[in-house]
C-alpha cells in the first residue's frame, strides 16, 4: 500500500471508498462506493461514478475477505439498476467471466480526489449475475476468482461419454457406462 494512503487512513477522520471496474464487453463500467473518483487502473483515466449515469447504483459490495486455508474468497456486488435496458445489460450472459476488479482507497476531504493509489484488493470475474424483485428492484453480481474455479468439480475431466467422445470421436466405448467411475477427489484442478 503507498505511504500517501496509509497516513491518511491512519487519521482520525478518513474519507474511504471502494472503487470496482467491471471489464464488460459494452466497455468498462466503473463504480465507487460515493460520489465520484478519477482513477487510471492501466486503460487511462476514468471516472468511477457513485450512480453510474447508464447503468445505476452501485448498493453495496460484500464478501471481500482474504480466504484461510484452500477457501478463495467468493464476494458479490448488489447493484440498483436505473431501468431495465441496464438491468438486461448486465443480467446478460456476455457479461459472465467479464474481469472484476475492486480496489480500497481514500478520498482527500480537500480536494475530492484519491489519495495516492488504492489498494487493488480482488480480480476476479463475474460468475452469476441475479435479478431480485422486492421492495426494491436490485441485482446481486457474484464474483469469483480463478482459484475458485480451479476448485470445483469439472465433470469434462472424469471418465463420461461426453469427455471421452471429445477426445476420441465415434469411439462409443462409455456410451452404455453409466457413472463408470465415482470419483472419491475433494477437489479437483483444472490445468
Amino acid at each position: 500500500m503507498e505511504a500517501a494512503l496509509i497516513a491518511e487512513r491512519r487519521m482520525a477522520v478518513s474519507i474511504r471508498c471502494i472503487l470496482v471496474r467491471i471489464a464488460a464487453p459494452t466497455g468498462a463500467i466503473c463504480w465507487t462506493d460515493g460520489g465520484i473518483a478519477v482513477y487510471d487502473a492501466g486503460s487511462g483515466l476514468e471516472p468511477y461514478w457513485g450512480e453510474h449515469p447508464t447503468y445505476g447504483l452501485l448498493s453495496s459490495v460484500s464478501g471481500l475477505s482474504n480466504g484461510i486455508g484452500d477457501q478463495t474468497t467468493r464476494p458479490s456486488l448488489t447493484i440498483l439498476p436505473k431501468d431495465p435496458t441496464a438491468t438486461a445489460i448486465l443480467g446478460s450472459p456476455l457479461i459472465q467471466g467479464s474481469k472484476v476488479q475492486i480496489w480500497s482507497g481514500a478520498i482527500n476531504r480537500s480536494t475530492g480526489l484519491l489519495v495516492g493509489a488504492p489498494k487493488l484488493e480482488f480480480v476476479g470475474k463475474v460468475d452469476q449475475p441475479a435479478v431480485s424483485a422486492g421492495t426494491q428492484f436490485s441485482m446481486t453480481m457474484q464474483l469469483i476468482t480463478d482459484g475458485a474455479l480451479q476448485k470445483e468439480a469439472n465433470a469434462d475431466y472424469r471418465q463420461n461419454h461426453a469427455a471421452h467422445i471429445r477426445v476420441w470421436p465415434g469411439e462409443n466405448g462409455f456410451a452404455n457406462v453409466a457413472n463408470a467411475v465415482q470419483a472419491t477427489r475433494t477437489m479437483e484442478w483444472r490445468t
